[in-house]
């Protein structure tokens, strides 16, 4: 009865991926081996270990890198090695980078500060936690705008939601005792590309392009194909990811080297192409 439970909750999130329409144009517009991995992905048929264990040609479920049972979500989300060696933090990063663009092409008179490589961020007030938004909005009437992503599998969105909202509780207390108007969003893209009701929610009331919603969840799908190949590899620590989508000019801004074209995986993994 488990195993029946767990393929229909499986087949049901295969089924909302491929219903979704914007999800499925985004993924038909990216290079041939990101399509291949987002819908193998979308249905859970990736070799993981324990798929192949599953179909019978492999004798052990067991993750090489932490021991853990080698399932897609482990492999995406969950594994201890992946996490320490820095590879759902640059996938993370990449789609926060195309976040604090958008904002910043709207709040021209506002002060936006980040958690990212080579931008400073420090809050606007003494606070007596170390836990950090990824994003902070200053605007001149005081009011103060906390954005916090998180990019978990797509089964998870509920519990990261209330993680996080639990998380920077107190955060919120401390910016009204200094007299701010704090607001707190916790929006989360899933690591198979789709976003959650909260997320669309806030980039509704943000107001934010409408390319940022193909652009997310494209960088999120590529990413994660990146984090797939390099499971059982040293992680390159490549520059954050751009937007692969065919006819997509690169963003120049990601690193300080020339990005490749669009398309051109090569950078991370030669095996792509």
């Amino acid at each position: 009865m488990g195993k029946l439970v767990i393929q229909g909750a499986w087949q049901q999130l295969g089924q909302d991926l491929a219903a979704d329409r914007q999800w499925r144009s985004i993924m038909w517009s990216l290079p041939t081996s990101i399509q291949q991995f987002a819908t193998k992905a979308a249905i859970d048929v990736l070799p993981t270990r324990a798929n192949l264990l599953r179909w019978k040609v492999g004798c052990d479920s067991a993750c090489p890198n932490c021991g853990v049972k080698e399932t897609l979500q482990h492999v995406l989300n969950s594994c201890q090695h992946l996490l320490n060696n820095g590879a759902y933090k640059w996938r993370h990063d990449s789609i926060l980078h195309q976040l604090v663009n958008a904002l910043q092409t709207l709040h021209t008179k506002s002060r936006i500060m980040a958690d990212l490589p080579g931008r400073t961020y420090r809050l606007p007030f003494q606070a007596d936690t170390d836990f950090r938004p990824d994003i902070i909005i200053s605007h001149p009437d005081s009011t103060i705008e906390f954005v916090e992503l998180t990019v978990p599998y797509e089964s998870n969105w509920k519990a990261a939601h209330e993680r996080k909202t639990g998380k920077y509780a107190t955060l919120l207390t401390q910016a009204k005792a200094e007299g701010l108007v704090p607001t707190l969003s916790c929006i989360e893209m899933g690591s198979r590309g789709l976003p959650s009701c909260d997320w669309d929610a806030w980039v509704s009331r943000k107001r934010l392009p409408k390319s940022i919603t193909r652009v997310c969840p494209s960088i999120a799908l590529s990413a994660s194909q990146i984090v797939w190949l390099h499971k059982a590899t040293t992680w390159p620590n490549p520059p954050p990811m751009p937007d692969l989508r065919a006819g997509v000019r690169p963003d120049r801004s990601l690193s300080t080297t020339q990005p490749p074209p669009a398309g051109d995986l090569s950078h991370w993994h030669p095996a792509v192409l």
